[in-house]
């Protein structure tokens, strides 16, 4: 609906209310809105612009960017942990089998050298293979 103004027939300054609720407050060229107004947004009114029907303020094309790259990080996120989920499983794949072989060539118990080598060896390939993964 509509409450204000009329030239010529036309629709030039006033309200405009949808159920009954404000949307618009200011100036209409061709109908449409123009120019500076006022505007609700979550029950609040805020200053916006119109140039010919289409909002053109800085607030309202910022608050749409941020639902953009709201929806991007989300995206990007579900993405991230699917890939820390499946290099995690790789990982945990790659320690059971380096383990596995591991308890098969370790030196024996009474070559305690060895047994430091080898832990020191399993260490950096752990840590290549993580740096690898990541």
């Amino acid at each position: 609906m509509f409450v204000g103004e009329f030239k010529n027939g036309e629709r030039v300054l006033g309200e405009i209310l949808h159920n009954n609720q404000l949307m618009f407050d200011g100036t209409l060229r061709n109908g449409k809105p123009h120019g500076k107004a006022i505007c609700m947004y979550e029950n609040k009114p805020e200053s916006c612009e119109f140039y010919k029907g289409q909002r053109v303020d800085a607030v309202f094309i910022q608050r749409i960017e941020f639902k953009k790259q709201q929806l991007i990080l989300v995206d990007q996120n579900r993405e991230m942990n699917q890939r820390l989920s499946a290099n995690e499983a790789k990982m945990d794949q790659m320690t059971k089998n380096f383990n596995s072989r591991r308890q098969y060539s370790a030196p024996s118990q009474g070559d305690n050298y060895g047994n430091v080598l080898v832990d020191k060896a399993t260490d950096q390939a752990i840590g290549a293979i993580f740096n690898k993964l990541f």
